[in-house]
């Protein structure tokens, strides 16, 4: 069963942008598939690595995006993806230092 399912609701319009938000959703949708019938730290790392390397390039898109089209809340954005980023890099961290992954 799916953790997410792509919904209407969050297309942002950008055929670009969704077309990666919808893999970024599979990304996420098959590492909680493999955790579900008992993934080793091993499995977890790598797809959380991918999952984290798709979503720096996707928020480099779309701050590039931003930028060119003068984002007013550019800024307050970028702060988001980094702290995303900052936050997805801890559990990265924790997994590869303990193995936990609950």
């Amino acid at each position: 069963m799916s953790l997410i399912k792509w919904r209407d609701e969050f297309s942002v319009g950008i055929e670009e942008v969704d077309h990666e938000h919808r893999e970024l959703i599979e990304l996420i949708n098959g590492l909680h598939d493999v955790m579900q019938v008992g993934a080793d730290q091993v499995q977890v790392v790598d797809l959380l690595g991918e999952i984290y390397a798709q979503i720096a390039s996707h928020f480099a898109l779309e701050e590039k995006m931003m930028r060119e089209t003068h984002y007013a809340d550019y800024l307050i954005h970028k702060e988001d993806h980094e702290t995303l980023l900052d936050d997805l890099r801890d559990i990265m961290d924790e997994v590869e230092d303990d193995g936990t992954f609950d």
